[in-house]
C-alpha cells in the first residue's frame, strides 16, 4: 500500500504539469483559431481532393495532413491503389475503437486516444528517468520534450502518441528484465510505424549484452542474469516479437488490399521513403548539405539543423549507456535516413535518450536550458499554426 501511495505521488507534479500544459494548448489554440485571422480552408480543400479525388476526406484544422489519412483508414479502412495504405493500421484501429465511446465521431475519438496515449508515454517517460536520473533531470527532460517542436504531433491526430507509448513501454520492460512484456511491446510496434520493425536492434543488444555478460561470470564472481525468465524460449519470443509483428501487418494488407505488400506500393504517392537511402551514404550527406527551405515537406534547413542537433548530442547520450546510442539509431538515424530528413522534426520528438541527454547537460547549466525551451516552445508555436492552417508542420 505504501508503495503505491509512493508511486502516485512520484506521478503528481508531472501529471500536474502535462495535464495543465495540454488543457492550455488546446483553449489558447482554439482561441486563435476562432478569434485571429482566416484558417486558409481552401488549401484544406485543395489538399483533400488531391489525395481523396472520390471523397472521403475532409480536412479541418484539428486534422491537417497525416491525420485525414487516418481518419479515412479508421472509417473506411484500407483499399487497394489509395495513397492511405501507406499509413501503418494500429493506429487507425485504436481510433475506431475509440469512436464506439464517441458516437462514431472519429476526429474526437482521435484527439481523445493522441492525448491520453501521450499523457500515459509522458509519464512513463519522466517517472523512469527519475529512476535513473533523479527528479532534477527528469522535469528538465519532460519539459524539454513538451517543448520540442516536433512533439506537436503528441497531441493531434497522428500515430507518434501510439508509438511513444509503446517505445516507453518496451525501454521499460528490457532494462526492467521481462522478456514476455518486451515482446508485446515488441510486436505492436511495426504495426504501428514503419521503423518499429528496428525494435529488433536495440531487443538482440540486451539480448546479446545479457549472454556475454552471464558467459564472463564464473567462480566467486556472481552470475548476472539481465532478464527475469533467462528460458531459450522467452528470450526466442523476444527476439522474433518484431519479425511477428511486421508479418502480421503484411497479413493484414492481404486480407484488406488483396496484395500484402500494397503499403510499399503506396509509398510511391509520397516519393520520399526507401529503404535504399539506409545504404546510399551518399545520397544522405548530399541531402544533409543541400537544404533548399526553411521548412518544408522536402529539403528543410530546420530538419537538418535538429539532425546536427542530434549529432552533438551523440557523446552525451553514449554517457547515459551505449544502450541509449542503439535506441537513437532505430529513432533518429535510420528515420532520417530512410526519409532523406522529410518530417524529421516529427521523428526526432521520438528520440527519448536526446532528452534524457539534454536533461543531464542542462541541469548544469539552467540558463542555458532555458533559452533552449524558449526557442523550442516559439518554434512549436509556429509549426503549430502552421499545422491547423493546412501549411507543412512535420
Amino acid at each position: 500500500m505504501l508503495r503505491q501511495q509512493v508511486s502516485l505521488a512520484n506521478y503528481r507534479v508531472p501529471l500536474t504539469i502535462v495535464a495543465a500544459f495540454k488543457i492550455g494548448y488546446f483553449a489558447i489554440l482554439l482561441l486563435c483559431i476562432n478569434g485571429y485571422g482566416e484558417i486558409d480552408s481552401i488549401r484544406g480543400d485543395e489538399i483533400a481532393k488531391r489525395w481523396f479525388p472520390q471523397g472521403g476526406g475532409a480536412y479541418t484544422p484539428l486534422s491537417t495532413w497525416d491525420s485525414v489519412h487516418y481518419l479515412f483508414l479508421a472509417q473506411h479502412g484500407y483499399r487497394d491503389g489509395s495513397p492511405s495504405c501507406a499509413f501503418y493500421p494500429l493506429w487507425p484501429l485504436a481510433i475506431r475503437c475509440v469512436s464506439i465511446l464517441t458516437g462514431g465521431n472519429h476526429i474526437i475519438a482521435g484527439l481523445i486516444a493522441a492525448n491520453l496515449f501521450s499523457l500515459i508515454a509522458l509519464l512513463l517517460f519522466y517517472d523512469f528517468a527519475r529512476q535513473l536520473k533523479g527528479e532534477r533531470v527528469a522535469l528538465w527532460a519532460l519539459l524539454l520534450l513538451l517543448s520540442f517542436p516536433g512533439s506537436l504531433f503528441l497531441n493531434f491526430i497522428y500515430s507518434e502518441a501510439l508509438f511513444l507509448l509503446l517505445i516507453m513501454g518496451l525501454w521499460r520492460s528490457l532494462e526492467q528484465g521481462h522478456p514476455y512484456r518486451s515482446a508485446f511491446f515488441g510486436y505492436l510496434l511495426p504495426l504501428c510505424r514503419g521503423v518499429g520493425i528496428f525494435a529488433v536492434l536495440p531487443i538482440f543488444w540486451f539480448i546479446g549484452r545479457a549472454w556475454l555478460l552471464n558467459r564472463s561470470s564464473s567462480g566467486s564472481r556472481p552470475r548476472v542474469v539481465q532478464f527475469k525468465d533467462a528460458h531459450p524460449r522467452a528470450l526466442a519470443a523476444l527476439l522474433c516479437a518484431p519479425f511477428a509483428g511486421w508479418g502480421t501487418y503484411l497479413v493484414w494488407m492481404g486480407i484488406e488490399t488483396g496484395n500484402p505488400f500494397e503499403g510499399f506500393e503506396a509509398q510511391k504517392f509520397w516519393r520520399v521513403h526507401s529503404i535504399s537511402n539506409l545504404w546510399n551514404l551518399p545520397k544522405f550527406v548530399n541531402s544533409l548539405l543541400e537544404p533548399t527551405s526553411i521548412h518544408d515537406f522536402v529539403g528543410s534547413a530546420l530538419d537538418r539543423s535538429l539532425f546536427i542537433l542530434l549529432l552533438w548530442c551523440l557523446p552525451l547520450i553514449f554517457r547515459l549507456g551505449s544502450s541509449y546510442l542503439i535506441w537513437t539509431y532505430m529513432l533518429g538515424i535510420i528515420p532520417a535516413m530512410s526519409g532523406s530528413f522529410s518530417s524529421f522534426v516529427r521523428f526526432e520528438s521520438m528520440v527519448f535518450p536526446l532528452f534524457l541527454a539534454l536533461a543531464v547537460f542542462f541541469q548544469r547549466h539552467d540558463r542555458l536550458g532555458m533559452l533552449f525551451i524558449a526557442v523550442s516552445f516559439v518554434l512549436h508555436a509556429i509549426l503549430v499554426w502552421n499545422f491547423v492552417n493546412y501549411a507543412w508542420a512535420g
